[in-house]
C-alpha cells in the first residue's frame, strides 16, 4: 500500500474518462513505481482551476495523493518543469515506452533506474526536434534493454544457453526461454528472424550501435525478448506509428 504525504515527481502514462468531470490517471514515480490516482471534477465546467490541462502526458510534474486502495485521489498537481516538446517520430517513439511501462510494470512497483532511463530517453527524444540527432532505434533499443534487465529478464548476450562464451565467427538461434543456441546445423530459413551473429550479440552487449547489423539485429532481438511479457494484444502505438507511416 502507498499512502503518500508529501510531494512527488512522476510522468503520465496513460488517462482515460471516469464518469463525466473525472480523469483516472496511471503516473510512473521513482519512488513508488507505476500509480493510478483518480482526480476528482477536473473536467467540469465549474472547475476553474487547470489541473486538467496539467494532466499531460511527457512533461515532469508533482503529485500529492491519499489513499491506501490500489486507485488513490489525487489531491492536487502542480507543473515541475517545462514538459518535453515531441512530434513525429519521437511522439510515437514516446508513445511506446508509455504502452511498455502500462503493460510490463506491476502497479507499486519501484524501479528507480526505469523511472531515471524514462526521463533520459523523452531528453533524448526531444533532441530529435532541435536537429541534434541522437538515434531513434538506439534511443528504445537502450531502453527496452534496461527495462528487461530491471525486470528480471535481463539478457544474457556474453554467453549461451549452455553457458559457453559467444564467439563473434559463430551464429547462434534465439530462444525467449531457453538463450542463444548455437546455429551448427544449415540455418532453417523458417527461423531467421532468431538468427543472430556472435558479433552481433557482442556489439549488442556493449551498446556498440556503430557496428554494422548492430541496430538491425537489436531490433529484431528486442522484439522476441519482449514478446512474451507483453501478450498476444498488438502494442497500439506500433500500429498507429506503422498507420501514419503508410498513410
Amino acid at each position: 500500500m502507498v499512502r503518500n504525504e508529501q510531494w512527488v515527481l512522476g510522468y503520465i502514462l496513460h488517462s482515460r474518462p471516469f464518469r463525466d468531470t473525472s480523469l483516472i490517471v496511471d503516473v510512473l514515480t521513482g519512488e513508488y513505481g507505476r500509480v493510478s490516482l483518480l482526480y476528482k471534477g477536473v473536467k467540469s465546467s465549474k472547475n476553474k482551476s487547470n489541473r486538467a490541462r496539467l494532466l499531460q502526458p511527457f512533461q515532469p510534474l508533482e503529485f500529492l495523493w491519499q489513499g491506501d486502495r490500489e486507485l488513490k485521489t489525487g489531491k492536487k498537481v502542480e507543473p515541475k518543469a517545462a514538459g518535453f516538446y515531441l512530434t513525429g517520430a519521437a511522439l510515437y517513439s514516446a508513445m511506446y515506452l508509455n504502452e511498455l511501462l502500462m503493460r510490463l510494470l506491476y502497479k507499486e512497483d519501484p524501479h528507480p533506474v526505469v523511472f531515471s532511463q524514462y526521463q533520459q530517453s523523452l531528453e533524448r527524444l526531444s533532441l530529435l526536434e532541435r536537429d541534434q540527432m541522437p538515434d531513434i532505434e538506439v534511443v528504445l533499443r537502450t531502453f527496452e534493454l534496461t527495462l528487461l534487465g530491471e525486470l528480471g529478464y535481463e539478457l544474457c548476450l556474453d554467453r549461451d544457453a549452455a553457458l559457453n562464451i559467444i564467439e563473434p565467427g559463430v551464429n547462434y538461434c534465439y530462444d525467449p526461454e531457453l538463450g542463444f543456441d548455437p546455429a551448427i546445423k544449415r540455418i532453417d530459413p523458417r527461423l531467421s528472424q532468431q538468427h543472430f551473429s556472435g558479433e552481433q550479440l557482442l556489439a549488442i552487449a556493449e551498446q556498440q550501435w556503430d557496428l554494422p547489423g548492430a541496430r538491425e539485429a537489436a531490433k529484431r532481438l528486442l522484439r522476441l525478448a519482449l514478446a512474451p511479457h507483453l501478450g498476444d494484444k498488438p502494442l497500439e502505438s506500433r500500429q498507429l506509428f506503422r498507420r501514419i507511416q503508410h498513410s
